[in-house]
């Protein structure tokens, strides 16, 4: 139990450097592309979301504009900070929480019923699909 705490402290901590030193090659500043696309068509459509590992909340924050209920969670303080940080800027309601998602108590904090279930989508067959 020590080491499992030692350990958190420290990959918060690998975390949170990374933000405030600015190395998130990561950190697109947008939404990934094909979450754009499937929303915009339609496929996914508003619903609860939550984005697990959430960083500085681009997927978030663009979930919210599209209408879906969202919440991040990220390890890393200083991501959410900023995350809440852009939120605020573009006027887009959402939460952001602190907290690891290994933590196996994670599911009962915040009432969630089943995690991996945050987003499932199904989708017509992959030659319906029209990206351009």
């Amino acid at each position: 139990m020590i080491f499992i705490n030692v350990s958190r402290r420290l990959y918060r901590l690998l975390w949170d450097t990374a933000y405030c030193t600015g190395i998130t090659p990561w950190d697109y500043g947008e939404p990934p592309k094909e979450l754009s696309i499937l929303v915009c068509n339609g496929y996914i459509r508003p619903c609860k979301a939550i984005d697990i590992g959430c960083g500085t909340g681009n997927t978030v924050i663009y979930l919210s504009k599209m209408g879906f209920e969202t919440i991040g969670i990220d390890i890393s303080g200083e991501a959410i900070k900023r995350a809440f940080n852009k939120a605020l800027k573009e006027g887009v309601r959402c939460k952001f929480i602190i907290d690891d998602f290994t933590d196996p108590n994670l599911i009962d904090k915040y009432n969630l019923e089943k995690m991996y279930s945050y987003l499932s989508v199904t989708l017509p067959p992959a030659s319906s699909i029209s990206f351009f």
